[in-house]
């Protein structure tokens, strides 16, 4: 039986992440009331009561849909207690409750409060279960009875540190303003001096009748209750917080104040990132979250990383900002966050202006080709004899108080690992990594072989391919059956099967992975013009041109009538691109460049363009040109013509004339394409 609490708590909790506190709650009230009203009788003649450690999907179902129905969802914890969203309304009619004057206690009131004061150990056991306690009167008993009247935090983990009364910022200010004067970089950056100061600048509160907001922490941070807590303890060491504090205490000092629920994530090294949820509450009017009110402001070369050491905790905030800050531990008591939140959702630029700044001094200051931030990671580029060392770059750093993360930091070298791809100064050159690559494909092997899909499950699998795309922008548009799917979705938590649309887009994504090695940098994206022009007429066949060079091929008697080929015309215009690129790598192609192709066929523009057709036969061609392009390490743009100027309409029809046979240009024929046509020669 313990073993079935167990797992229906655990069931509960999953409903809880997924689709918030309500349903949780309606599917445990259910699931339990009809276990024991409803025994069932075993072959053994005995009663027995139903398994209640089995997840009901209806009973899940239905509970979802009654939340809907009185716009409940998305509560992670109880709105009715003190400081939910809902605490001054009646949970009965689900309506806000009539206004009352605040009431003197009366003598048994008083009496209650006296006898807890005399004898504390007999408080807790019937406390709750009294109706002439007022909430706040119950909170003021449950603590010792030597804590009620003083006025130092309750309850603490670590050291309590005192209310803070200034900012203070960990940055070496003085360095910071002589070197961004040095660089010329004032007054481009003057404010990030003025945040380091005075903090990085919402003045805002929910009514009168609710004078602060403190909701639970999310079930994730609960599941890692001791290693958050250990992080808190750490922060409050360093004077990054301050706490913790009672909602008595913290009420003295604001009128109105708000904590944000905590959560965690796992990074991709398997460490613990706690993050500070600012978007919570979700799409509730009455209690807008604290982002709502948030306004954001050619040759090889070496590479090196360069990591921000809990890069967001090094930046103040302003004080005015301290209300809504705040952070609710595990023990139900307030901190005082005094940086920008964990995890930085919300962070309006405060930590980008400063990192911008750091990234333009040490432009200045070192001998270095280029720097790439993503927020607070750096990828480093030099010449290979540039005299520059990390070392000397993490010493000047240290100097202006920015701390470096050492377990991220690494020298320079001709490979590195940054955001999460393979980056080759030598070769030119960016992939996956050898593991993550692996991981790929035995994600999408296992996701296609899956019966049915929840919606988060799709999300994730699209947030994996998304990165990959970065590599590979040629599949960008196998995604788009995947976006179609998730936005047909009604109910996230109902069961789906695998669309005949996205199953054929896995099939290109593991098609393409498993030929994938690596990806040519693109030193300019803007595409090339080489002159390249194709045509094609279902009379004679194909004629190609590549500035001066050509091609002609000629399409055999019954081309059309193979029992494999029901295209036309637009599939020969489309055929015309393929043997086109084999023209490109005869000549020698130049990787990691993007050329311009011409063609007067609509249906084989509007494939360049969208990577797609709904064309059957042009699809399929398409996939083959796609192929070549990652193979070839190159990309294409489509731009139009009109017939009476391609140049290749002559070559198209049979005509040679005009075209010297020394600039032919021969290519191996696919094996697919020998059936359909050949190559004209001398």
């Amino acid at each position: 039986m313990a073993r079935w609490l167990l797992a229906h708590k655990a069931n509960a909790d999953a409903i809880l992440a997924e689709e918030g506190f309500m349903v949780a709650l309606r599917y445990d009230i259910q699931v339990r009331t009809s276990a024991f009203a409803h025994r069932v009788t075993l072959s053994s003649g005995c009663k027995s009561l139903v398994d209640i450690s089995v997840l009901r999907p209806k009973i899940t179902q239905s509970c979802y849909t009654t939340a809907r129905k009185f716009n409940k969802l998305e509560f992670l914890d109880n709105p009715y207690t003190k400081g939910g969203a809902r605490a001054t309304w009646e949970a009965g009619t689900r309506s806000p409750a009539p206004q009352e004057l605040e009431k003197e206690p009366n003598e048994l009131q008083h009496q209650e409060l006296r006898s807890a004061r005399d004898h504390p150990s007999k408080v807790n056991q019937n406390l709750h279960e009294s109706p002439h306690l007022t909430e706040q009167e119950i909170t003021i008993l449950s603590l010792p009875a030597e804590d009620v009247n003083q006025t130092e935090p309750i309850e603490s983990p670590v050291k309590t540190q005192g209310w803070p009364s200034e900012i203070r910022c960990e940055m070496n200010i003085d360095e910071w303003s002589a070197a961004l004067h040095k660089a010329n970089l004032i007054p481009e950056f003057s404010d990030v001096l003025d945040g380091f100061n005075q903090g990085i600048p919402p003045n805002h509160n929910l009514g009168p009748q609710r004078p602060f907001f403190t909701p639970n922490n999310h079930t994730s941070a609960w599941e890692v209750k001791g290693k958050i807590e250990e992080k808190l303890a750490k922060e409050v060491l360093e004077g990054q917080m301050f706490g913790p504090f009672t909602h008595e205490q913290v009420k003295k000092k604001f009128k109105f104040f708000r904590s944000n629920p905590l959560g965690a994530v796992t990074n991709g090294d398997g460490s613990l990132r706690p993050t500070n949820d600012l978007l919570y509450p979700v799409a509730r009017k009455e209690t807008p979250s604290v982002h709502y009110f948030l306004r954001a402001r050619e040759g090889p070369v070496l590479l090196a990383i360069f990591d921000w050491e809990k890069a967001y905790r090094q930046i103040p905030t302003a004080m005015d900002q301290w209300p809504f800050l705040m952070i609710k531990n595990f023990k139900g008591n307030l901190l005082l966050d005094t940086r920008i939140t964990f995890g930085g959702v919300a962070g309006c630029g405060s930590f980008g202006r400063p990192a911008d700044a750091w990234k333009r001094i040490m432009l200045h200051e070192f001998d270095l080709i280029q720097i790439f931030r993503w927020v607070d990671d750096n990828l480093f580029i030099k010449d290979p004899n540039s005299t520059t060392r990390m070392e000397t770059i993490v010493d000047r750093s240290n100097t202006l108080g920015v701390k470096t993360n050492s377990e991220k930091f690494s020298p320079f070298a001709f490979e590195q690992k940054y955001i999460g791809f393979l980056w080759n100064g030598k070769k030119k050159t960016v992939r996956l990594p050898d593991g993550k690559l692996f991981d790929r494909l035995a994600q999408l092997k296992q996701f296609a072989n899956q019966p049915v899909f929840l919606y988060k499950e799709v999300e994730v699998m699209v947030g994996r391919l998304n990165h990959v795309s970065y590599l590979l922008p040629q599949l960008r548009t196998y995604l788009c059956s995947f976006y179609r799917w998730l936005k047909s979705w009604i109910v996230p938590r109902a069961p789906r099967e695998l669309p005949l649309d996205v199953k054929a887009d896995l099939e290109r994504w593991t098609h393409t992975l498993l030929r994938f090695k690596e990806t040519r940098l693109i030193p300019n994206p803007e595409p090339t013009e080489i002159g390249w022009v194709g045509d094609a007429s279902t009379g004679f066949g194909m004629g190609i041109l590549i500035g001066h060079r050509w091609a002609q091929f000629q399409l055999v008697q019954g081309w059309n009538r193979q029992a494999d080929q029901d295209g036309g015309i637009a599939w020969l215009e489309t055929v015309a691109i393929r043997l086109g690129l084999l023209m490109l790598e005869e000549l020698g192609i130049k990787q990691g460049k993007t050329f311009i192709v011409w063609t007067d066929n609509t249906t084989t523009e509007g494939a360049i363009r969208k990577r797609k057709s709904k064309d059957k036969w042009v699809n399929e061609e398409w996939k083959l040109i796609q192929d070549n392009l990652v193979r070839l390490q190159t990309d294409i743009e489509g731009r139009r013509v009109t017939s009476n100027k391609n140049r290749a309409d002559a070559l198209s029809r049979g005509i040679t004339e005009g075209h010297q046979w020394r600039h032919l240009v021969t290519i191996s024929l696919p094996q697919d394409l020998e059936r359909h046509m050949f190559q004209v020669y001398l």
